[in-house]
């Protein structure tokens, strides 16, 4: 059986996830901020961790980077599961080793029983950030390359999209969805 630890101060949400992931046969303990999710993790020693951004006593960033750099944690993957569609947290969550940034509101309890099944089934290569394209956080979730990037082409401009004129993070849109990108059409 595996084992997750969800750490997110929102007790309503913690109850709900942790609800669905016992039902699909899950082993999980809730911490309810970064510090205990860090302590839980030295002794519960789980096989994902999921973990929000904004806590109190020590947030999801800080947490992140003290699980990275313990010899005990380091090796634990982390899928970030926050409210904040943030280009700056999510770029900094992959850069600090997070396979994962996820934003809370393009999911529902399914879509994230995907991604964790995805990654606990030895799919990690997919939960690994791209290093040659950028994605919107928002709605539209579009993605674009490196080279765009690097031509100008370094916020949304979609109408319709909720994270218009926002910078593009790094990484792949699997990244924000779940799905996978190589079906896109490449660039022209």
């Amino acid at each position: 059986m595996n084992k997750i630890l969800l750490v997110d101060d929102d007790e309503l949400m913690s109850r709900m996830y942790q609800r669905v992931f016992i039902i699909e046969g899950y082993n999980v303990e809730v911490a309810s901020d970064g510090l205990t999710g860090y302590n839980k993790a030295k002794i519960f020693k789980p096989d994902l961790i999921l973990l929000d951004v904004m806590m109190p006593v020590m947030n999801g960033l800080q947490a992140l980077e003290k699980l990275k750099t313990d010899p005990e944690t380091k090796d634990i993957p982390v899928m970030m599961l926050t409210n904040l569609a943030n280009e700056p947290d999510a770029d900094y969550s992959l850069k600090k080793g997070a396979i994962k940034y996820l934003v809370k509101s393009n999911y529902d309890p399914k879509g994230i029983l995907t991604e964790i099944r995805a990654y606990l089934n030895n799919d990690q290569s997919a939960a690994l950030p791209a290093q040659n394209t950028y994605v919107c956080l928002g709605s539209c979730q579009a993605v674009i390359t490196a080279e765009q990037y690097k031509n100008g082409l370094t916020k949304c401009g979609a109408e319709s999209c909720t994270m218009k004129g926002q910078p593009f993070v790094k990484g792949k849109k699997s990244d924000v969805t779940g799905k996978n990108e190589a079906a896109l059409p490449q660039e022209a």
